[in-house]
């Protein structure tokens, strides 16, 4: 099967597809500026800015702890819902937000899904 590359736009329709998908946004890590955002019933512009925060602490936990690997994703857990927070492999200094309602989705398939938009998207 070929894959086609995605825009940011595109990339935000797919994610809101995945199965109990609520919101998502493309973060710019370094600022917290959200670059494309869909959905959500939080303020995924607060989220965002607070989750660079989150992505910066482990980039800087694995350079000090000397960890020479590359970071894939970050899972939160809270009582009702979940976010994933994926490194975007093609576009330095970006991560993917993504919101889901706890009860329905997958993790394993909405990981594996959210790495196939990162291959796919162009930015």
């Amino acid at each position: 099967m070929i894959e086609t590359n995605l825009d940011v736009h595109q990339a935000m329709q797919e994610l809101m597809g995945i199965h109990g998908a609520v919101g998502a946004s493309i973060v710019d890590y370094e600022s917290g500026m959200v670059l494309a955002d869909a959905g959500s019933h939080v303020d995924l512009e607060y989220t965002a800015a607070r989750f660079s925060d989150v992505v910066r602490m482990n980039l800087d936990i694995m350079k000090v702890s000397g960890l020479d690997d590359g970071m894939e994703d970050i899972l939160i857990t809270y009582d009702n819902s979940f976010v994933l927070l994926r490194i975007l492999r093609n576009a330095e200094g970006l991560f993917m937000q993504l919101n889901f309602n706890k009860i329905g989705p997958n993790i394993g398939l909405a990981r594996y899904k959210l790495g196939q938009v990162d291959r796919r998207l162009t930015i």
